[in-house]
């Protein structure tokens, strides 16, 4: 992205590291941030005004916050990642799954990481399905096939994917993704 025309310029013209600094703070206040509208436009009108994220409030405390909740996360995947042949999964019971499952992937060293997290009101589990670059298959039609062979739906990317599979149906699900993936 670096190499790109605009990010080219303002990296000659800002230290790395300040720039660095500054988008990482940004990128966890709107992650952080994703389902609350008004601090969503809070940070638009802030930025608007040439503001860089260092000089808007308390982004630095939210971002401080949302590294803490992440390495909570890396934890609870450190301990409770389960590995098969073909591939990695983990319940996620304190996040979403789409926030697991890139360390499922990294900690698990399989080419397919697997998180889901049950929706209780809904009588499906959300699944979140990602490969590393070595991995061969095309993630998304996989997730399709295999999902709706168990009466859900997904797909997506070669390398990232989705689903929603019915609360009975989730063992068969992780079975089958690890028999197809072999």
């Amino acid at each position: 992205m670096e190499n790109r025309p605009v990010a080219s310029k303002l990296l000659q013209m800002y230290d790395r590291q300040f720039a660095l600094v500054n988008a990482t703070v940004l990128t966890y206040n709107i992650v952080g941030h994703q389902k609350d509208p008004d601090y969503l436009l809070y940070l638009v009108d802030e930025l608007s005004e040439s503001k860089f994220p260092h000089q808007i409030p308390n982004t630095f405390e939210f971002a401080q916050i949302q590294v803490g909740k992440l390495a909570e996360i890396m934890l609870n995947v450190r301990k409770s990642m389960k590995v098969s042949k073909n591939l990695a999964h983990m319940e996620v019971l304190d996040s979403g799954a789409s926030g697991a499952v890139n360390f499922v992937l990294g900690f698990s060293g399989k080419d397919v990481g697997i998180a889901y997290k049950e929706r209780v009101d809904k009588g499906i589990y959300a699944v979140s399905v990602r490969g590393s670059p070595s991995c061969k298959t095309h993630l998304g039609r996989l997730l399709s096939s295999v999902a709706a062979d168990l009466g859900g739906s997904g797909g997506g990317h070669d390398k990232a994917c989705g689903a929603v599979i019915p609360k009975g149906k989730m063992k068969k699900f992780l079975q089958e993704m690890n028999s197809r993936l072999g």
